[in-house]
């Protein structure tokens, strides 16, 4: 029993010990590193897209605007590009702008062939086809908010009907 309490002791030292820290000792004068550590808003974009008012049926002349976009950052470095796509119809990737047909809402026989283009007087565009999809390409004005156009791709010839044209737009990394 004396050699079991004994054992028993000397393993309960043994871990006491094995819990006590070294005492070191630090020498001469202390160098301190500091950073600041910023943690930004992420970037984020919202995509609005207005139609042109009072648009008729009939013959309808090529390039003509019907509708209007605008992207808008925030929390985008200057500089940022933008990719704007149709989100919709049947889309067409030939040369050129991003391009798709959409169809009537009351008779899907109706079509009407659209492209994207940048608006006037903006920055230059490009575009870039990703993952098999077309997409304008443009920076932003400023930074912050980048407008672009649908327009009617060729001349045509429009049915009176309801057409819903959609589109996505992206922050672009090269």
């Amino acid at each position: 029993m004396n050699v079991r309490k004994t054992m028993l002791a000397v393993g309960f030292a043994t871990m006491g010990m094995a819990g006590m820290s070294h005492a070191g000792s630090l020498s001469g004068e202390g160098s301190i590193a500091e950073a600041d550590l910023v943690f930004a808003a992420p970037a984020s974009i919202t995509n609005t897209l207005t139609a042109t008012e009072n648009l008729e049926a009939g013959k309808v002349e090529a390039n003509k605007v019907v509708a209007t976009g605008l992207v808008k950052g925030e929390n985008v470095p200057t500089g940022t590009e933008y990719a704007v796509g149709f989100n919709s119809g049947e889309f067409k990737n030939e040369n050129g702008n991003p391009g798709a047909v959409i169809y009537g809402q009351s008779d899907s026989e109706h079509t009407l062939s659209l492209a994207l283009y940048v608006t006037k007087g903006d920055l230059s565009s490009d575009t870039d086809t990703i993952d098999g999809k077309k997409y304008l390409i443009g920076e932003a004005d400023g930074g912050a908010d980048f407008k672009y156009e649908v327009l009617v791709d060729g001349e045509s010839s429009i049915p009176a009907d309801t057409y819903t044209v959609s589109t996505v737009a992206y922050i672009y990394n090269k």
